[in-house]
């Protein structure tokens, strides 16, 4: 909502604001590889100028967004990593995906993904063709909106991460020979 009245990021309910930039919140954790204070500053104060424009259009259309997406992207990058920061891409990709839950899986790590990506091909999910991890993202999330449909926006856009989770439990405790099976 505050993407769509493209209200600025400074004017979000504080909670929300926390919320969004936290380590941990609603679309993934990511303790060490989130921003850090200094990169959650610079989101803030280029969210005018470099952002608001953006996320409108991708969260305004009902089909996914691939090369604004992308941009995007790259600009979070481009204000993150502007005085030396560390690049972290997961948590780039989890700002896109906070945006998008019906396009963009709650998976954000691309070793994650890739795995992921593996671990359901024999379920049938096509073959990923894509670029990168945003691309391989949204496939992961168009084929769990096409096997596991259901109104609950929550629920499907954390079904990705919530297999992902499970085969890491089914590993831990019984090793890859149970989940080949």
């Amino acid at each position: 909502e505050y993407a769509k009245s493209k209200t600025p990021i400074a004017s979000w309910e504080g909670v929300d604001r926390e919320q969004f930039l936290a380590s941990s919140n609603c679309v993934s954790s990511l303790m060490q590889g989130n921003f850090t204070h200094e990169q959650r500053k610079a989101i803030i104060e280029n969210w005018e100028t470099n952002f608001t424009e953006d996320l409108y259009h991708i969260v305004s259309s009902e089909t996914f967004q691939l090369q604004t997406n992308k941009e995007l992207f790259e600009k979070i990058i481009s204000v993150t990593t502007k005085n030396e920061g560390k690049c972290m891409r997961a948590a780039a990709l989890r700002f896109l995906a906070a945006f998008q839950p019906t396009h963009l899986s709650t998976v954000v790590t691309s070793k994650n993904l890739w795995e992921l990506y593996h671990i359901l091909r024999p379920f049938g999910l096509s073959d990923y063709k894509g670029q990168s991890d945003i691309e391989l993202s949204n496939h992961l999330q168009v084929y769990i909106n096409n096997q596991y449909s259901s109104d609950d926006v929550y629920l499907r856009s954390t079904y990705v991460w919530r297999v992902y989770n499970l085969v890491e439990e089914w590993k831990s405790a019984n090793g890859m020979k149970l989940i080949e099976e």
